[in-house]
């Protein structure tokens, strides 16, 4: 069984591809090339349903034609391509300036925008179109979908792409010591993040970010102290600086008594509370002491705690001391086995070096 037909005024080189038109998964495809005149000759094609699809590569047009073939039929088939039009348009950020030097792609034509974000895609198919842009030093995109209903007109479209800009800063400690060769992240959203490394100065920056308003800046020690700073990038090229300073550590200490409210215990204390893990992100923290420090020489007549120190002595101070991040609130129980509930007490450091007794 063979196919002739003719592509009319359309010349050599347009892709002819048959198929079976009864199943997802073709079972019988072939595809030959016009010849110059716009003709093709497909054989060997067996009964049945079957699709004649007409595909011009320089235009992305695409024509089909559902044919039922009989056997020992050649059955004739003219493929017409509905025309061509012009797509003239600009390419601007959030806030209206033009985005010059930008790729646009359209159908399968690929031109760049002008000084005024300007281009013209002189050849596109009719029906419905994606077109596209995208600042290749950036990754910044945007697509606008438009629909071409007559041949030779020119669709004019505006797109709008998101603009980039730069985040910059200082890091430095909670006593306002720039700390170099510190890690610093910046998350967008919580989807990920970035990462750099502070130089000697204490300097970070992150180049040619996307224009959006949930980013946060994060810096984090080895002990859980650290700084969130949410910040946005809001205009094409701003270049936002926003130094990170340390919460920085204080201290929470404090002495455990008996019910007598006046005798040392020895006991487990636990303090709990919250600071950074390694990627900024505040998590929940208990902190273990013990309040069995010993006594330093001190007035005649201190007390004596029931239990044994570490080294073996009985002289005991109940008191104990724990480091934590400030800005927090904590809170602090004190176990003993031969007691029942819990002690417990809550405060917050309000700032770095405070010390809670």
């Amino acid at each position: 069984m063979s196919w002739k037909s003719g592509l009319k005024t359309v010349g050599a080189g347009v892709t002819v591809v048959v198929f079976d038109d009864t199943t997802e998964d073709h079972t019988f495809e072939r595809d030959v090339r016009t010849d110059s005149s716009g003709h093709f000759r497909i054989g060997g094609v067996p009964p049945g349903a079957m699709v004649v699809r007409a595909f011009r590569q320089e235009t992305a047009e695409q024509t089909d034609v559902k044919v039922s073939v009989s056997a020992g039929v050649t059955a004739a088939v003219d493929l017409i391509f509905a025309g061509t039009a012009s797509v003239a348009g600009t390419v601007v950020y959030p806030n209206g300036s033009p985005a010059p030097g930008v790729a646009v792609a359209g159908g399968i034509t690929l031109v760049h925008t002008d000084a005024d974000g300007r281009f013209l895609i002189p050849v596109i198919g009719l029906g419905h179109q994606q077109i596209q842009a995208g600042d290749e030093a950036t990754g910044a995109q945007a697509t606008v979908d438009v629909d071409i209903g007559a041949p030779g007109i020119v669709v004019p479209v505006t797109i709008v792409l998101p603009g980039s800009g730069s985040i910059r800063g200082v890091l430095r400690n909670a006593n306002g010591q720039v700390q170099a060769g510190a890690e610093v992240l910046l998350w967008f959203g919580s989807a990920g993040y970035l990462s750099t490394t502070t130089d000697s100065q204490g300097n970070f920056v992150f180049r040619d970010l996307p224009l959006r308003s949930d980013y946060t800046l994060v810096a984090v020690t080895a002990d859980g102290d650290g700084q969130r700073q949410a910040v946005s990038l809001d205009v094409n090229g701003q270049v936002l600086v926003q130094d990170l300073s340390y919460r920085g550590m204080g201290t929470v200490t404090g002495v455990v008594l008996d019910p007598d409210g006046v005798s040392p215990h020895t006991a487990k204390i636990v303090v709990s509370y919250q600071d950074f893990d390694a990627y900024g992100q505040l998590q929940d923290v208990g902190k273990t002491a013990a309040s069995d420090q010993l006594v330093s020489a001190g007035p005649p007549g201190a007390s004596r705690c029931g239990a044994r120190c570490p080294d073996g002595t009985t002289n005991c101070s109940g008191r104990f001391t724990v480091q934590i991040p400030a800005g927090f609130p904590y809170r602090v129980q004190a176990l003993s086995p031969f007691n029942g509930d819990p002690a417990a007490a809550t405060g917050m450091l309000a700032s770095a070096g405070a010390l809670d007794e």
